[in-house]
């Protein structure tokens, strides 16, 4: 799998995927992409790497121990983990185009 942010500036590989891709409803992923779910797909972080762009990434904790990622050129939200221990990340998953 692999994907960008919506201007291209960062980009993102994993390998494989740990389970389905879901549509979260929760309060947080609602009001951070302005929808009624984000759909997310959950990746082994050692089967996760940027490819590009790592200076262009922001990031927010938005919750107690959940990292945000995102673009600061564009503002595409891109992943989200938890702070350890947890050992898997949450890809924002929709069609870039890139």
């Amino acid at each position: 799998m692999k994907g960008s942010c919506l201007c291209g500036a960062v980009a993102y590989e994993a390998d494989r995927l740990s389970g389905p891709i879901f549509h979260c409803h929760c309060a947080t992923c609602r009001k951070s992409h302005g929808a009624a779910f984000a759909s997310t797909a959950r990746v082994a972080r050692e089967d996760f790497r940027w490819t590009r762009g790592q200076a262009t990434l922001g990031a927010y904790e938005s919750s107690p121990g959940k990292i945000r990622h995102f673009c600061t050129a564009c503002g595409a939200h891109l992943m989200a983990h938890w702070v350890d221990p947890v050992s898997y990340t949450h890809l924002r998953a929709h069609e870039t185009g890139r």
